[in-house]
């Protein structure tokens, strides 16, 4: 069965997003900064992009890797501060 609404929406739009950014802006051990991808999807609210960000990563379709804090991000008490994506798996 399908989920539908506005997480799944959310999700949709930050796989599709890191599934078409050019080779440099997503490929290597940099990934793409958390602050470029909420640019480009600014339909969805910040809450909303960090938790689908949260559960993709918990699917094992993306991580979130930590940087340097002064990057807008999502601050994890475990792993620091997240700021960069790295896509695992494709968009199907």
């Amino acid at each position: 069965m399908r989920r539908l609404g506005a997480e799944a929406y959310a999700e949709s739009r930050v796989v599709d997003l890191l599934d078409t950014m050019f080779g440099a802006e997503r490929v290597g051990p940099e990934g793409v900064y958390i602050s470029t991808m909420r640019a480009r999807i600014p339909e969805v609210t910040r809450p909303m992009f960090d938790y689908a960000l949260l559960r993709l990563e918990n699917r094992g379709i993306l991580t979130l890797v930590p940087d340097d804090p002064g990057h807008d991000g999502i601050m994890d008490p475990v792993r620091g501060h997240l700021n960069r994506c790295i896509l695992l798996q494709p968009a199907s």
